[in-house]
């Protein structure tokens, strides 16, 4: 497989993990906003603690909890990394999570059956693990929608498509709506022999998911989207995976319990990042932004803001206006004007 099937931030995952993992991290409740959307945030920064490296940044409201997790994998030489982010509203009630990517390995044979095929459905897919994570509420799906699949053939076979549902309930006596959404992409080998030998690998990928009470999802949308499209990694560490990637790979088949001192090694002494990288870095960028602009009806495409200090940062294009006070302080307003020393971005 070429380098560039890495670009997705794939994760790997046995199925007992996607079973155990991929629930409780699909649907959480959000914050509600004010219908005219006025935001203070603040730009935090997500430090991968295992080799002491700033691996990205998000924008999150100002006063909120956050909770970064980065743990590599070093026999995992597909990707070595897991990561994941979380934000909680001050008094914990409402929390938002960012899971990059889950992959299922599976294969089967005249003899046995391993793994699980991609599904057919990802908005069924979605449902069936909400309501694993929610034993004993009923609920009802208002809607589902998915893109045909589109794949390419050769000795192997790739596939793609997307998906989201939207389902209704009830907690606490309150009318709650979830909507989540997700990525599919995997490929498979093609039968060979009389043994009709089978194997591929799926990935559940930008999976993202809000719940809110009915009447306050739309913004309670825009609230995540914010900080979905903020989202930013860091290239020196994007590069530094990258590499350890690609000496994983080459030593498939040898023990690489020395992939994680391989990373620190690299994220301490090489800096350079090599323009094969860069350009599977950048592709990543522009896949992760039109993913973006498919989260909500909200978002029609995405604005670049650039700060004093040449610092960029993407946000939905909602015609609205973006302050900072230069120390790590955003503003984000539908109308002009804003606190003393905070000045507009353009």
């Amino acid at each position: 497989m070429s380098l560039q099937n890495y670009a997705r931030n794939r994760v790997l995952f046995d199925l007992n993990q996607v079973r155990k993992t991929l629930p409780a991290i699909l649907f959480l409740a959000v914050a509600t906003a004010s219908p005219a959307m006025s935001y203070r945030l603040k730009l935090h920064k997500v430090i991968d603690q295992g080799i002491h490296m700033l691996a990205g940044t998000y924008l999150v409201p100002q006063g909120w909890k956050t909770k970064d997790e980065i743990t590599w994998m070093p026999l995992n030489y597909g990707t070595p990394v897991i990561g994941r982010s979380t934000i909680t509203s001050p008094d914990g009630t409402e929390s938002l999570l960012r899971v990059s990517a889950l992959s299922v390995q599976y294969g089967q044979s005249t003899m046995a059956r391993s793994g699980m095929e991609p599904p057919n459905s990802i908005g069924l897919f979605l449902a069936s693990l909400w309501a694993k994570d929610h034993p004993g509420v009923n609920y009802r799906i208002i809607d589902k929608t998915q893109t045909p699949t589109v794949t390419h053939s050769g000795s192997y076979y790739t596939y793609n498509y997307e998906g989201s549902v939207e389902l209704s309930y009830e907690q606490n006596g309150i009318s709650m709506v979830t909507k989540g959404y997700a990525r599919i992409d995997g490929y498979q080998l093609r039968s060979t022999g009389a043994a009709m030998v089978t194997e591929g690998e799926w990935t559940i990928s930008n999976i993202v998911g809000v719940s809110a009470p009915a009447n306050k999802l739309a913004p309670a949308m825009k609230l995540f989207a914010i900080c979905l499209a903020s989202f930013q990694v860091n290239p020196r560490y994007f590069n530094v995976i990258l590499k350890v990637q690609k000496w994983s790979q080459t030593h498939a088949y040898q023990q690489s319990e020395n992939a994680l001192n391989l990373s620190k090694h690299i994220a301490s002494n090489q800096s350079q990042i090599s323009a094969d990288i860069l350009s599977v870095y950048q592709e990543r960028s522009r896949t992760m932004d039109s993913m973006n602009e498919k989260f909500d009806d909200y978002i029609r495409g995405l604005d670049t803001y650039t700060d004093t200090n040449g610092n960029k940062i993407r946000l939905p294009d909602w015609h609205a206006h973006l302050y900072s006070d230069g120390q790590g302080d955003y503003f984000y307003s539908d109308e002009p004007g804003v606190n003393k020393g905070y000045h507009e971005l353009k």
